[in-house]
């Protein structure tokens, strides 16, 4: 009976397990599943401008050619690395235009950087890829033009160059670019005091790191005319010599005995006047052109026995005229103290022309970062298209006469050396 008892309750328990599992026939429509969750699909973005590639320009410049090189858009920064030859660089920041020139024969790279907003990382915008070649080159390293040509009297005056009867200001100066463009060598004097000639070059002469011109005169020991030298940029780049001039100091600039905007002017003799000969100085008329300065002192040019024209400028119809600069303190000395010796002209250290002799650095070799202005301010030139040079000493020398500068040629010493290498 136990046993019975014992197996119905299993076998209850065993059926109430099998009814509480949910039915599966195959007739039953099928449960649906869960809807999925999908994540929103992302913001559409705007697809970022490409960078664009750098515009690659190609030029042929000869020696000293200046180019203008311009950014093709406004940015807010400018960014100009110069890569030589070489491999010296050099970087030019804020510009939107620049002007590349360079005497170094080969390939040059420039490669502008700009940003639109300050912060943005610069893009490379632009590269120029320079050659400097000397193929086809026309510029010379020598004086292109004569613009002025003002000498004071003097005993070589009418006749370095020759006047000609009917000759007028315009015909000497055309006699004096016969002398002087190009290679001639040929002497030009510019009389005593003031005396001037103004000259440019057919291309900028940069202002670089040593010496950029050369200058000649005729100079040699004991025997010295120092004549000034001003230097102009064409800042308006008309081709004219019109914008301020800059003096390029010398060694005397800080001597005591230098004066600053000096003016002399020099009076035309009367066609009837009677000389005064002094024959123990071989001088036919001692009082033969009279100036007077602004320092209250006045003299003679003298007429000496070895030259006979007329010492005043022949195309010079006014009765006077008036020259200016600065005065150098005088360098005559005589080898006896009665004054019965030898007249020497003592050279000054660096700075002028005719001062040295031409084959020593000091006589020849000008550094336009000399360049000074009417305050004696340093100026920063990038470089200069006219030059002009003047007598700077007031001062006679016995039987030698009045000093006067003398000039032969003038010329670009780094175009002077680059053709060189191409005859090399």
């Amino acid at each position: 009976m136990k046993q019975k008892l014992g197996f119905s309750l299993f076998g209850l328990l065993f059926l109430l397990c099998i009814a509480s599992i949910p039915s599966c026939s195959p007739n039953d429509p099928p449960k649906p599943n869960p809807t999925p969750i999908i994540p929103p699909a992302p913001k559409p973005q705007p697809n970022p401008e490409p960078t664009p590639k750098p515009q690659i320009i190609t030029l042929m410049v000869e020696p000293a050619e200046e180019v203008v090189l311009n950014a093709p858009k406004d940015d807010e920064t400018y960014t100009w690395q110069l890569t030589s030859p070489t491999g010296e660089k050099q970087t030019i920041t804020g510009e939107k235009q620049i002007r590349f020139g360079s005497y170094t024969l080969g390939k040059h790279k420039v490669l502008l950087a700009t940003a639109t907003n300050k912060g943005d990382t610069p893009n490379k915008a632009s590269i120029w890829e320079i050659t400097v070649s000397l193929e086809n080159a026309k510029f010379s390293p020598d004086i292109s033009k004569v613009f002025n040509f003002g000498p004071a009297p003097g005993q070589f005056v009418n006749v370095l160059p020759k006047w000609e009867k009917g000759m007028n200001k315009d015909a000497i100066i055309k006699a004096v670019e016969n002398r002087l463009v190009g290679k001639k060598n040929e002497l030009v004097s510019l009389g005593a005091f003031g005396g001037y000639i103004e000259f440019g070059f057919d291309h900028m002469v940069r202002n670089l790191e040593g010496a950029d011109l050369g200058i000649l005169g005729n100079a040699f020991e004991h025997s010295s005319e120092p004549g000034i030298v001003m230097v102009s940029y064409d800042t308006n780049h008309n081709g004219l010599p019109d914008d301020a001039w800059y003096e390029l100091y010398g060694s005397e600039h800080g001597n005591k005995k230098t004066i600053k905007n000096y003016e002399i002017t020099y009076f035309k003799p009367a066609k009837d006047k009677k000389p005064e000969p002094d024959q123990a100085n071989s001088i036919s008329d001692a009082t033969y052109i009279k100036w007077s300065d602004n320092q209250g002192n006045q003299g003679y040019i003298p007429k000496n026995t070895f030259h006979s024209q007329n010492y005043y400028p022949e195309w010079i119809k006014d009765d006077s005229y008036t020259l200016k600069g600065t005065k150098l303190p005088n360098n005559v000395i005589n080898t006896k103290p009665d004054g019965t010796g030898y007249w020497y002209l003592e050279a000054y250290e660096w700075g002028y022309v005719d001062n040295k002799a031409n084959n020593t650095p000091e006589g020849a070799n000008f550094d336009i970062s000399w360049a000074r202005d009417s305050q004696g301010k340093t100026v920063a030139l990038p470089g200069v298209h006219f030059v002009r040079v003047y007598t700077a000493l007031n001062q006679l020398a016995g039987q030698l006469g009045e000093t006067s500068t003398e000039i032969t040629r003038a010329y670009d010493i780094r175009l002077e050396k680059a053709k060189a290498t191409k005859k090399e």
